[in-house]
């Protein structure tokens, strides 16, 4: 967890959803929240707006280029 943390700081930023791939932005630790629902579990990214939007830990991790 400790290496997904170092990266999770970095997040490609959006007008649309909140991430595009041409520019980068740096979040606090509190920008980023994990939740549980009755129907999902993922993370919660605040947004510009500053609400939180929801995504499924594979929608989430699909925004990065892994190498």
């Amino acid at each position: 967890m400790t290496e997904c943390r170092n990266w999770m700081y970095v997040v490609p930023h959006t007008n649309q959803r909140g991430f595009s791939t041409d520019k980068e932005y740096f979040f606090n630790h509190e920008d980023f929240k994990m939740f549980r629902t009755p129907d999902e579990v993922g993370i919660a990214v605040k947004n510009d707006k500053g609400t939180f939007e929801h995504f499924s830990y594979t929608e989430f991790l699909s925004f990065f280029v892994r190498t």
